[in-house]
C-alpha cells in the first residue's frame, strides 16, 4: 500500500521491509543504515546522469498488489503447515516475484533462468561462508561468482547479488537451508506467475477464435 501511495514499483522495498523481521533487527541503526546507503546510491545515480534518459515506470496496479499478497499468503500458510516458518520470507525471491508480476510477458525460459540464478546465488553465498572463515573475504569471493553465474545464464538479475550478503546476517537455523529454501520459493512464486500467464494467454486465444 505504501508503494501504491508513492506511485512507485520499487520491488527492493519488500526486501528492506522483510529483512529486519528475518534477522531480528530491533535497533534504529538499521533504519539509519538504510537511509545512509540509499542516500549514497542516490548521489551516485545523480552524478552519473543516466536517469535523465530513463523512461518512468508505470505506477503500481492494484491487481499486482492483490496477486502478490494472495500468492505470498498461500506460501506462508504452506511453510507454516510444514513447520518451516523460516522459509516464509526470502527477500531476493520476493523482489524478483514482484518485478515479474509487473512484466507484460513472461516466458518459461526466463522463469527457469531466474530460478537457476536465485538458487545458484544462494548456494554460492552459503558455500562461500562455510569454506571461508572471514565474512569479508567470503563476500568478496562470492559476489564475482554470482556475476559469473548471471553471465553464463545471460541474465540481468540484481536481486541475486543479495544472497552472499544475506547469508551473513541470517540466523543459523535458516542459513544452512537457504539454497533449498531459495529454490523452492523461487519455483513456487515464479512458477505461479508462469502458470497464470499461460492460462490467461490460452483464455485470450480461445475468446479471439470464438469471435
Amino acid at each position: 500500500m505504501l508503494l501504491r501511495e508513492l506511485r512507485s514499483p520499487l520491488a527492493p522495498a519488500f526486501a528492506t521491509g522483510l529483512l529486519p523481521i528475518i534477522v531480528n533487527a530491533t535497533h534504529w541503526s538499521f533504519i539509519g543504515a538504510i537511509f545512509l546507503f540509499t542516500l549514497i546510491l542516490m548521489i551516485g545515480v545523480l552524478r552519473q546522469g543516466h536517469y535523465r534518459h530513463a523512461i518512468a515506470s508505470d505506477p503500481i496496479h492494484f491487481q499486482h498488489i492483490l496477486g502478490f499478497a494472495s500468492v505470498a499468503t498461500v506460501w506462508i500458510i504452506g511453510v507454516c503447515l510444514a513447520r518451516q516458518p523460516q522459509m516464509a520470507g526470502i527477500p531476493p525471491v520476493l523482489v524478483v516475484f514482484f518485478e515479474v508480476l509487473q512484466r507484460p510477458t513472461y516466458s518459461s525460459k526466463l522463469a527457469l533462468k531466474q530460478i537457476a540464478a536465485l538458487s545458484g546465488a544462494a548456494t554460492i553465498g552459503v558455500v562461500g561462508h562455510l569454506l571461508v572463515t572471514s565474512w569479508l573475504l567470503a563476500t568478496l569471493i562470492s559476489l564475482p561468482l554470482v556475476l559469473l553465474l548471471l553471465t553464463l545464464l545471460n541474465l540481468k538479475l540484481p536481486a541475486a547479488y543479495a544472497f552472499p550478503l544475506l547469508a551473513l546476517v541470517l540466523p543459523p537455523t535458516m542459513f544452512i537451508h537457504l539454497p533449498i529454501a531459495a529454490t523452492l520459493a523461487a519455483s513456487f512464486f515464479l512458477g505461479t506467475v508462469l502458470v497464470y500467464r499461460k492460462i490467461t494467454a490460452a483464455m485470450t486465444t480461445s475468446v479471439t477464435e470464438e469471435n
